[in-house]
């Protein structure tokens, strides 16, 4: 018979101390447990208070110089590779072009006029006399020579001509956006300018007889083979448009 009077029995694992029910059936898993606190004694690479130890550190720091070293010594190679690359297009006594930059040059305006529909030439220039002042009194009156010559030169040129030393006492001058006539007059006035040219070493008087050679811009022919008509016509075997010459045909040379 059941007691009406008796209270209801409630399990001890499914009542608290306010009345609400914290167990859970049976066959469900219990709430997993809090994560463990660490202490900040266990900190990364076990340094105390999250310190890194001075030898990592120290490591560190010896990584962060080496990695500064190599960048200067990248900065230092990056600014040497153009220091070599203007030096290798320059003569090294005189302020002009070498043969090799002048032709690497020249390549480009050739296709540039060309497309342009714009003319130009390519002045080859003999001074004659250089090898007799080396011969007589060294490399240092021939260069003295070749210095002067250079900067006439250069005084009668524009911007946009470019001016080389080829060898000996050859030179070369592209003249851009020069039409066949104002070439060859331009031309005309640098072999007189430069024959007139005063020079003397040690008290002797040197005259430098001039002879030149023009070679018409044309897409077709290459640099090399610009340079070279430029010659033949300064020998006076071809003509500026690089036809051969014969005995009625005059060429621009002298």
């Amino acid at each position: 018979m059941d007691d009406i009077g008796s209270a209801a029995r409630i399990p001890a694992d499914r009542s608290n101390s306010g009345g609400r029910q914290t167990g859970y059936p049976a066959g469900r898993r219990s709430p997993p447990a809090a994560p463990v606190r660490r202490s900040t004694e266990d900190d990364v690479l076990g340094a105390p208070n999250g310190m890194f130890p001075q030898s990592a550190e120290q490591s560190i720091a010896a990584l962060v110089d080496e990695v500064e070293r190599l960048r200067h010594e990248v900065d230092l190679a990056r600014h040497y590779e153009i220091f070599l690359g203007e030096e290798a297009d320059r003569h090294p006594v005189l302020p002009v072009l070498n043969r090799r930059a002048l032709l690497r040059a020249l390549g480009p305006m050739l296709v540039a006029t060309e497309q342009a529909e714009i003319s130009g030439s390519l002045l080859y220039i003999h001074v004659g006399g250089i090898e007799k002042l080396r011969d007589r009194h060294g490399l240092a009156a021939s260069d003295a020579a070749l210095l002067q010559v250079a900067q006439v030169m250069r005084g009668e040129l524009r911007q946009t001509d470019l001016l080389a030393y080829l060898d000996g006492g050859d030179f070369a001058v592209a003249l851009a956006l020069a039409a066949p006539q104002a070439a060859a007059d331009k031309a005309r006035a640098l072999a007189d300018l430069l024959a007139a040219l005063p020079v003397q070493w040690e008290g002797e008087p040197f005259s430098f007889p001039v002879a030149f050679g023009l070679a018409h811009f044309h897409s077709e022919r290459s640099a090399e083979e610009t340079l070279n008509l430029a010659d033949a016509v300064r020998r006076g075997v071809a003509q500026p448009d690089g036809a051969p010459i014969d005995t009625e045909a005059e060429g621009e040379n002298i």
